[in-house]
């Protein structure tokens, strides 16, 4: 019989809130995304353009996350002016 593999992935925040800041200065949070199962999970945030219209990036917008690994997502935010 096939084994199926799923990928159990798991991320650090379900929100992301950054601390006050000056305009024209940067607050970053990073997120971990866990994969806990036994098969590559990949992951990608799609909306870019809404992400830089809110004021933040994301930091890889895609990747993978292998099998018992974590990968670090940065969100930097610069405050407006």
């Amino acid at each position: 019989m096939r084994r199926l593999c799923v990928p159990q992935v798991n991320v650090s925040h379900s929100a992301v809130a950054f601390p006050p800041c000056r305009p024209g200065e940067q607050a970053c949070q990073t997120l971990v995304l866990s994969n806990y199962g036994d098969t590559p999970a990949s992951f990608s945030f799609t909306n870019a353009s809404a992400l830089k219209a809110a004021g933040f990036s994301v930091k890889p917008l895609m990747g993978v996350v292998q099998p018992k690994s974590h990968a670090l997502v940065r969100a930097p935010r610069v405050a407006g002016r």
